[in-house]
């Protein structure tokens, strides 16, 4: 079996982004309290690049927004990073084998309705 892991990501007050890096097998929606642990966030592009490269290759991540929270108070600060950082932490994975799967876009495809063009 692939094995699958959560990412969650946040900008501080000083512009710089964190990241919960998590094994995706969880029984439950975690709150945004736990999710913003400072003993497990990751600091910065570097830290995320080190968590990526502990990861076995073939993995697959699903990097999650406010979405996943259901709209759980405190949820508003989980966003993207600009695209091309974006950009960046995936060109990252893919070198090491790891497909990163953005929860919005994931969203995005499944409201679509049957035979519409992807492009839109």
């Amino acid at each position: 079996m692939t094995p699958v892991y959560n990412l969650y990501s946040w900008e501080n007050p000083k512009g710089v982004w964190n990241f919960y890096l998590l094994n995706g097998f969880i029984s439950r929606i975690l709150t945004p309290e736990e999710v913003r642990n400072e003993k497990t966030a990751l600091h910065g592009l570097d830290q995320l690049k080190q968590a990526i490269s502990k990861l076995e290759k073939s993995s697959s991540i699903i990097w999650f927004d406010q979405g996943y929270f259901q709209g759980q108070k405190g949820s508003e600060v989980f966003q993207y990073p600009p695209k091309e950082f974006v950009d960046k932490v995936r060109t990252y994975a893919g070198t090491r084998g790891i497909k990163i799967d953005i929860f919005a876009e994931i969203l995005r495809q499944a409201r679509r309705p049957a035979g519409a063009d992807p492009a839109h």
